[in-house]
């Protein structure tokens, strides 16, 4: 079982530029949802052992609840064009805290990561 809550909240700047925030909420009961890498939790039974991967992915199939906020702006310099840089905080917690930042072995080494990313998008 797994639910999630998210909310936006979006404002326009200017007639170029939309600034936004999004929180999300997620919760995976029994740890079936969400399992790293790969989301293998289709194949996972219902005691977190997975049946498509091996080794120490499977510390990531158990109950936890996920949380993240993103922020960003849309800037649109054209009408065909836009760019929306944006900064994401996730956290997690739950009997397997460690999720994030995971090492050569498969291991995750923190509860929290942020990500920094944008995107480009073209219409024609």
């Amino acid at each position: 079982e797994w639910y999630g809550i998210n909310s936006h909240f979006i404002y326009d700047v200017s007639d170029t530029v939309v600034a936004g925030i999004r929180a999300e909420w997620f919760r995976d009961q029994q740890g079936f949802r969400v399992c790293s890498p790969g989301r293998i939790a289709a194949a996972t039974d219902n005691k977190g052992v997975s049946y498509a991967a091996a080794g120490n992915y499977l510390s990531t199939c158990a109950p936890a609840t996920y949380y993240a906020i993103t922020a960003g702006v849309t800037w649109k310099p054209k009408t065909w064009l836009s760019l929306r840089p944006n900064v994401r905080y996730d956290w997690v917690d739950g009997s397997t805290p460690k999720m994030f930042d995971v090492d050569g072995s498969g291991v995750g080494q923190k509860t929290d990561q942020f990500l920094f990313s944008t995107d480009m998008t073209v219409t024609f």
